[in-house]
């Protein structure tokens, strides 16, 4: 009884381990595209979080991260941006940043994730880091902690496919007859800034 447990926790270690091995293209630190960000609320309350870049003057983090309308964007060098957009119900927002940071941009996946296909949940909680989660009927399951809220969740190839939104889970990009995450961007990337109060 005791090798046939010590062989299954084997083979389980084997693709964990071999799922780290396929992402090893898109685990790099300090990350270019996946960067702390930061909303200047009023009267000095600060919200933080992570950003990816999807453009060169555009990132996506969560709504419920947004804590006023300007933002600081932590790259090689603080780089301030406005929100133009936000989803409080899907949980989501984009940036639009003063100027470019100089990088390829993520990848957005167009396709629907496959049942139990791994992702990865980036974020800065705990300084630059991930977790290994999962593609459900009801969403992309997996664990974060404070502080990941807004970075990105990525496929094997490195593409975006959805947004940490809490501390265990992110939410449902394909069902429930919401705009895929995708067609969400489309749709409001040319949008002028939002006025929601802040510094």
């Amino acid at each position: 009884m005791i090798r046939i447990y010590l062989f299954a926790a084997f083979i389980a270690g084997m693709l964990v381990s071999e799922c780290f091995a396929q992402s090893k293209t898109f685990i790099t630190y300090p990350s270019k595209t996946i960067l702390p960000i930061v909303f200047k609320g009023a009267e000095g309350v600060e919200s933080h979080g992570s950003c990816t870049v999807i453009d060169k003057t555009i990132v996506l983090t969560a709504g419920h991260v947004v804590g006023g309308s300007v933002a600081e964007i932590k790259s090689s060098e603080v780089v301030r941006g406005k929100v133009i957009a936000i989803d409080l119900f899907n949980d989501r927002a984009l940036v639009r940043l003063e100027k470019q940071i100089e990088c390829t941009p993520r990848r957005l996946r167009i396709e629907p994730l496959k049942e139990n296909e791994p992702v990865w949940a980036f974020g800065y909680g705990r300084g630059f880091g991930h977790t290994l989660g999962r593609a459900t009927a009801k969403g992309l399951l997996g664990r974060s902690t404070p502080g990941d809220s807004g970075g990105p969740i990525l496929d094997q190839a490195g593409q975006v496919v959805g947004v940490v939104q809490g501390f265990s889970s992110a939410g449902d990009l394909y069902g429930h007859g919401r705009a895929t995450l995708v067609e969400w961007i489309t749709q409001n990337k040319d949008n002028d800034p939002i006025d929601l109060g802040g510094n």
